[in-house]
Order: C-alpha cells, then structure tokens, then sequence
C-alpha cells in the first residue's frame, strides 16, 4: 500500500461507513457522495481489492434503490471486471468480503437480465451469472453465503424452462434447485408466488416425493410408531454414508421396555393412569432417547429408575429448566396447580440451549406438545394460557401422530447439519 493511502486510510474508513449508514438510512443519493469521494482516496491500481469491494457493492445497491438500474448493472460489471483476475485466498476474511462483493454482482445481472430477457440467448447470460455467483465460495464460506441467491437461480432457470427450444433440462435443474430450497424450507417458496404455484404443481411433487431425503423427511399418512421408528433408522443409514461423525450424534441412545411393575409404580405415585397408546409404547419401547442433551429427543426418560420428576405439565417445565421463575410471576398457584392436575408431561425434544419442546396429555387420553423458547415467553403463554380454561387439550392429536411428528423435526435436523456443511 502506498504512503499516500496509509495516511489517508482513516478519512477512506470514515467516509465508507458514512456512505453505509446512508444506505441503511435509505439516504441513496448522500450515500453515493460519500462514496465518490472515498473512490478519490484509492489511490488507483495500488489500492487493494477488498477496498474497492467495499465501493462496488455499497454503490450498485444504492443506484439500485434510487431507480438507476442499468447504472447498477453497470457498477456490477465494472466489479466483475476488476475483482474476477484478483487472486484471493480462502481463509482471509477480506478476500471472503470480495467473493461476497462478486456473488451480489453477479446475482444482480443474473436477476435483471433474466427479468429482460426476451429470448432464449438473452436469458443464457443470466444464466451464466447466476452460476457463476453459486460458485464464487470458498472454504469458510458456509451454505447460508449462497442462501440468499437460490431463489434467482430458481427464477432463471423457471425462465430458461419458458423460453428454451428444449426446456427439458432446464425444468430437471429447476426441480433439482426447488427440492434443494425445500428441504432448507427456504422463505423464497412461499414468498415468491412463481415458485410457490411450481412447487404446489403434482408433476413437482412428484419429482420432490422421489428424493431420497424427502422420503426420509415425510411420513406418510398414518404413520405408526413403528414406522416412525423404521424411518428414523433408515435416515440414520442414510446419513451414516454421508457423515457417520453426525449420524452417530443422532443414534438412539436408550431403548428400554418397561415392565407393569414399573408403570404401576410411577402411576401411583403421580396419581395418573397412561393413555392406552403411550402405555403400550412404554410395555413395548418404554424409555427412548435420541441424540445428546442440547438436541435429544426424550420419552419416558427416567421412567426406569426409581423416582421421577412428578409429570405435572408445569412441574415438569420447571424440572427440565432448573426452575423458570416466570411461572411465579404471571400466574398464581391454583393455576398452576390446574395445569399440573390436568395436563401430563411424559418427554421432551431439546431443540436447543434455549428452546425446548414438552410432550403432554390430558386425562381424557389425549396428546399434544407445547414449545418453549426461554427468550420468548409470550409466546409460551399463547399456547399455555387455553390450559387455563379447560381440562381437555384444545386440538388433540393422538400419540402416534405425536410421534411421527417429532421423529419428522429431528430428521430434518439431522439434514439440516449435513446439508449446511
């Protein structure tokens, strides 16, 4: 770097956040000022490449903003031009600022052009930007880098599929990106309305329906416990070949049948008689654990040994947490007591340091879960506070139901992991 820069990098550093906090301002035109003035202090071809990223991306956004498309796309190709022949390194995070600069550039041709096109040729170039923003990465860049631009890639290939002699491949690739966003559960399929009507067609779901990890992820209708569990073991085969270091982290732990003995016990104890469906899973499964603490999924945990956690719905909470005094603070102690005479917790899914999500029944027989994010417990209360009112669960479901649904969230856990890496 040259000594004219070094003494001019400070006023360079002012004027860039500047011009940022312009943009987040929605101030585009001041924005654009202080960015021509911060072009003036790079000295040229000595400054370096993450600096004059820093000038393209935050100019083409606001030119953008301001209406002034093709000036955009012209800033977007001047980035190109300049940044593609710099040589970058991996593990520098000031070249993983230029990849993010030349990812937005060529998603914002890819995007625009596609929008123009009028014909297959035309759309072929949004194409070839959009590829070539997908593999822009690096090895610490992480899946949710290129999060932001399936839905182009989505949308030029949709395009591509109307425009092209022979849309067949185009419409394979389609579907090929589509199924990928799906299983991420990808905002773009019910935000873009394009994509959401492809992706509700029969001939998607279809294609979608026939993918190994789809049909590890749905269960089908009516599924029963052993089948949630036959699918669960076949998700860990699958994964197992993939990443057996993630696929160990999600094997059953426990599996320990209970006997009458037990059952009675415990039952007694707590003054509460098993619904029919979850005492035949305790006779024949009995006590299951999926996982390690911070993502175990956990039925009937402790029910072999000789004391238990009393399975009242709030005491239960309250044991899992190590105490929520939240309970104290918005509720008074017949509430509770309500609650915890009526509603049963029998497991939990450990979704993570702070969220939890409890298993309960009533004394009809009837299941459900209730989701606890400690963060949020407004939300909490949203569900909790109809206990309040009844003794029946509002919209029961039964256990096998209950089940399948649980074992479909540690699935799509399990991909997520392997398909982020």
């Amino acid at each position: 770097m040259p000594l004219f820069f070094k003494n001019k990098a400070k006023e360079f550093d002012k004027l860039l956040t500047k011009a940022q906090k312009q943009n987040s301002e929605k101030r585009y035109k001041e924005a654009l000022e202080s960015l021509s003035k911060a072009e003036d202090l790079l000295a040229g071809e000595d400054a370096q490449a993450h600096q004059w990223a820093w000038i393209y991306d935050a100019r083409r956004y606001a030119q953008y903003e301001l209406g002034q498309v093709d000036e955009a796309l012209n800033t977007c190709r001047k980035a190109i031009e300049h940044l593609s022949n710099t040589q970058l390194f991996a593990y520098l995070s000031e070249d993983s600022h230029v990849r993010g600069t030349l990812r937005s550039a060529h998603n914002m041709l890819a995007w625009t052009l596609c929008e123009r096109a009028a014909g297959e040729s035309e759309c072929q170039v949004a194409l070839e930007h959009i590829n070539k923003c997908m593999t822009t990465t690096s090895p610490i860049d992480d899946e949710y880098q290129l999060r932001p631009f399936y839905e182009t890639q989505a949308i030029v290939l949709l395009r591509m599929s109307e425009l092209a002699k022979d849309p067949t491949s185009y419409k394979t690739q389609l579907f090929t990106v589509l199924t990928k966003m799906k299983k991420k559960s990808h905002e773009a399929l019910t935000e873009n309305a394009k994509l959401a009507e492809i992706c509700r067609s029969s001939e998607f779901e279809a294609h979608f329906a026939d993918d190994p990890e789809a049909k590890l992820k749905v269960a089908p209708p009516g599924e029963t416990v052993d089948q949630a569990l036959a699918r669960y073991k076949a998700a860990l085969d699958y994964y197992g070949q993939i990443n057996p270091d993630y696929a160990e982290y999600y094997e059953i732990q426990e599996f320990k049948s209970l006997d009458e003995a037990q059952i009675a016990k415990h039952e007694a104890a707590a003054g509460i008689k098993l619904p029919r469906e979850l005492r035949e899973f305790a006779l024949t499964k009995g006590v299951l654990t999926i996982g390690s603490y911070e993502t175990k999924l956990a039925i009937l945990e402790h029910w072999d040994e000789e004391k238990i956690a009393e399975p009242g719905l709030v005491n239960y909470i309250d044991y899992c947490w190590g105490g929520r005094p939240e309970f104290e603070e918005f509720y008074k102690p017949q509430q509770i007591e309500h609650v915890d005479k009526h509603f049963f917790a029998f497991g939990a899914q450990y979704i993570d340091d702070n969220c939890h999500e409890y298993l309960f029944f009533d004394s009809e027989g009837n299941f459900d879960s209730i989701f606890m994010d400690q963060d949020s417990f407004g939300y909490f209360q949203e569900d909790f506070n109809p206990l309040l009112k009844t003794t029946k669960i509002p919209n029961p479901q039964s256990f096998s139901a209950l089940f399948s649904g649980q074992i479909t969230d540690v699935i799509e856990k399990l991909q997520q992991q392997i398909n982020d890496e």
